[in-house]
């Protein structure tokens, strides 16, 4: 289980503020379809997101579609200038891994995006 949490922080990330030290990370293992609907808990149903993005991601605030690009609900009200904008992620591609494999499948991010995003 060790090596599929590196896998998946190493390649299935979306932020360009992560924080790291000599001992840690803070980026967050986030589930595509919640786990408490599918008990699904396979890298195909996660990305790594920094804290923030893990909770717009969950209250359907951004979302990720087939294209493997982020999108920002209209709804979503901010100062774009500032350095924590939702916004400026918007049509922005998730870094992913050389191993399709890896990828976080289309099925769950096309659910996520008609069932939790509020676009």
């Amino acid at each position: 289980m060790e090596r599929v949490v590196k896998v998946a922080l190493r390649y299935l990330f979306l932020t360009f503020t992560t924080l790291k030290t000599s001992t840690t990370h803070y980026n967050h293992l986030c589930h595509i379809v919640p786990f408490s609907l599918t008990h699904n808990d396979t890298i195909s149903n996660g990305i790594a997101l920094c804290p923030n993005l893990h909770r717009a991601f969950d209250r359907g605030l951004i979302t990720i579609d087939g294209g493997y690009r982020v999108k920002v609900s209209a709804g979503v009200i901010e100062n774009a200038g500032h350095p924590y904008s939702l916004k400026q992620f918007n049509g922005m591609a998730i870094h992913l891994p050389a191993d399709r494999r890896y990828y976080p499948d289309p099925v769950n991010l096309e659910w996520h995006g008609g069932n939790m995003f509020k676009g």
